[in-house]
C-alpha cells in the first residue's frame, strides 16, 4: 500500500510526478497488451489490445486510488477478485471478435 499511495495519490499534487505516473501506467498498459497478444496467440488486433489495455490499467489505477484513499470501502481480496474478473472478460470479449 505505501508503494502504490506514492505512486498513485502523492504524484497528483506534483506535475513531474504526474508525468510519471502516466508513464508508469501507459507502461503497464503496454505489458498488458503484449503480454494478452502473446497469450492468446495473436488473435486479438494490436489497436484493440492496446485500448483495452489501456483502458483496463487506468480503471484499476482509479479503483486503487479509491481503496487507497478509503472512498472504495470493500476487503483487499474482493478488489483483487473483481479485477481479475474484468481482466478475464475482457480477454474472452477481445478474443470473440
Amino acid at each position: 500500500p505505501r508503494r502504490a499511495r506514492a505512486m498513485l495519490l502523492e504524484s497528483l499534487s506534483d506535475a513531474a510526478l504526474r508525468e510519471r505516473r502516466a508513464e508508469a501506467i501507459r507502461g503497464f498498459a503496454r505489458l498488458v497488451s503484449e503480454q494478452a497478444q502473446s497469450f492468446y496467440d495473436d488473435p486479438i488486433a494490436a489497436d484493440d489490445a492496446e485500448l483495452t489495455a489501456l483502458a483496463l490499467v487506468g480503471g484499476l489505477a482509479e479503483l486503487l486510488v479509491g481503496w487507497l484513499d478509503g472512498t472504495i470501502e470493500v476487503p483487499r481480496e474482493r478488489l483483487v477478485d473483481h479485477c481479475t474478473e474484468l481482466f478475464v472478460a475482457a480477454a474472452r470479449v477481445s478474443t470473440a471478435r
